[in-house]
């Protein structure tokens, strides 16, 4: 009886994990903004080119969160988290969302491709996974799931102190 009821649950964990990368695959999209002066900004929607988001931001550390709009358990979570850590760590660290939903189109590959980081947002396989890149695009921490703030804020801390050091 036991091992009828741990195949459901594998199951069920199954089908949970296949409709979340089911929704990451089919969208991968989203549209960037202006950010140069924001250490926060919020991929969704919009109709600014890609061109938009700036290259040039003096930041030490690049935090990326990618969700999805229909993630309700998780994805809700770890975006304030992603907000208070902005205003905390302030201009060191550019935190940026990205809504990988079908619904909000193809501009979401447009935009890790101007942040640097396309090859890594292809690799992404559930929602919500933060991604800490030092200032080179160097992926330092990969976290899937929601986590505490204070995991979140180690693993920058453990970024800003690696790019000090150098």
């Amino acid at each position: 009886m036991w091992v009828l009821m741990l195949v459901k649950l594998f199951l069920l964990t199954k089908i949970l994990a296949v409709s979340c990368l089911c929704a990451v695959f089919v969208s991968l999209s989203i549209s960037p903004r202006a950010l140069a002066a924001q250490p926060y900004a919020l991929i969704a929607q919009g109709s600014e080119p890609a061109s938009t988001v700036s290259q040039d931001r003096a930041y030490r550390a690049l935090v990326v969160l990618v969700y999805d709009q229909h993630c309700k358990a998780w994805c809700t979570k770890v975006r304030p988290i992603m907000k208070e850590l902005a205003d905390e760590l302030g201009e060191e660290v550019y935190v940026v969302e990205i809504d990988s939903s079908a619904t909000v189109g193809k501009s979401a590959i447009k935009t890790a491709e101007d942040l640097g980081i396309i090859r890594y947002y292809k690799d992404v396989d559930m929602v919500p996974v933060v991604m800490i890149f030092d200032s080179k695009k160097k992926l330092m921490h990969e976290l899937g799931g929601p986590k505490t703030k204070e995991t979140y804020k180690a693993a920058i801390l453990s970024t800003l102190k690696n790019a000090k050091s150098k």
